[in-house]
């Protein structure tokens, strides 16, 4: 780890949190001061008014006007379900005491049967038994972005998230886990990969983070790295192909400085951030060299705005898509606001997990 580029880091990650807290949207700027900054740096007041604004924002109180049944009536994992609801919520600084979030999470653990209905009915357990992302790990995320690590399904599926990065980081050839199936690629009897679910999970739990585990989730991802073109891997549970959820995960190959559009740049953020939060990406060159190019390199820094678009990826929230804080992308300096929001978690994560002991 290069001392300059914690240095620079540091240097750009404060600009930016400067530039931020003076013209970023509500949430930008509660998410910079409680997540971020010292809490000593915030008033009580401000965070209240800021807090205020979260509760008034336009997607934020569409959600929080809906009756519970209404929302658990529909698949959970759609973009009008409680996955996206739970992410929208979060992502918008959304207190995890917040009633309305604290309604849906209690209806997930009091209803573990819940994805019993909607696309991932029988998907869903398949997935789990193949330890390929399903339902219960689904549902541990859901937890686990606020703050429920405590709850024994989180434990379990952490557990069987680990398992997954173990295997993986042992396969030596790709052809060891696959097979063609009607013209697909689909993983062999017992064979294991990762979804966008087991990134999650680790990028957002704390309790799994020895040294030694650590250097598995590492050797993983350089292990995919290493077996990188992977093809789009399919399940097969019997004679039924199925699609595990590799969402910004399945190119983790391709570099920033290769990237023109933007849905492969809202994969790229997303990628590196859950990277970031997991504590691995100083430990894999091929990520950390592409954050300095960030950071060091002002061209390429101001080619991440002229790429990206006003794309649905961006704007439009899903289980998988949306990274759109402000209220939209109308303007140049709204769509900057949220990619250079994103910049900084990465950069600050980065740091923090540099120099946090994990022994």
């Amino acid at each position: 780890m290069s001392s300059n580029l914690i240095e620079q880091g540091c240097l750009f990650k404060e600009d930016l949190i400067k530039r931020l807290l003076e013209r970023g949207c509500a949430s930008i700027r509660y998410r910079l001061l409680t997540e971020i900054e010292s809490q000593d740096e915030a008033s009580t007041q401000r965070l209240a008014e800021l807090y205020k604004q979260i509760l008034c924002d336009k997607e934020v109180s569409h959600i929080c006007r809906q009756p519970l049944q209404q929302i658990v009536s529909r698949d959970i994992h759609c973009e009008q379900g409680i996955e996206t609801y739970v992410r929208i919520l979060k992502e918008k600084g959304v207190r995890s005491d917040n009633p309305n979030l604290l309604a849906m999470l209690e209806f997930l653990e009091e209803h573990p049967k819940a994805f019993d209905v909607g696309c991932l009915a029988k998907v869903g357990k398949y997935l789990d038994r193949l330890n390929l992302g399903g339902s219960r790990m689904i549902t541990a995320v859901m937890f686990a972005y606020c703050g429920l690590e405590h709850l024994s399904l989180v434990r379990d599926q952490i557990e069987m998230a680990l398992k997954a990065f173990h295997y993986v980081a042992k396969i030596q050839e790709l052809d060891e886990i696959c097979t063609c199936f009607r013209g697909h690629a689909v993983l062999k009897k017992d064979a294991v990969w990762l979804s966008i679910y087991h990134f999650r999970l680790l990028a957002y739990t704390q309790s799994w983070r020895t040294e030694a585990q650590m250097n598995v989730v590492t050797a993983a991802i350089r292990n995919v790295l290493r077996l990188s073109p992977v093809p789009d891997l399919k399940a097969r549970w019997k004679q039924q192909i199925i699609a595990p959820g590799n969402f910004a995960i399945r190119s983790l190959e391709m570099k920033a400085r290769n990237l023109d559009r933007s849905q492969d740049w809202m994969q790229w953020l997303h990628r590196m951030e859950l990277l970031a939060r997991m504590g691995v990406l100083e430990s894999v060159a091929f990520f950390r060299d592409q954050l300095a190019d960030v950071i060091l390199n002002v061209s390429f820094y101001e080619r991440i705005f002229s790429s990206i678009r006003s794309h649905p990826y961006f704007i439009r929230w899903s289980p998988y898509t949306g990274m759109r804080l402000e209220e939209s992308w109308k303007t140049r300096r709204q769509k900057e606001h949220d990619i250079l929001f994103r910049i900084v978690l990465i950069i600050h994560f980065w740091q923090v997990n540099c120099f946090t002991d994990k022994s």
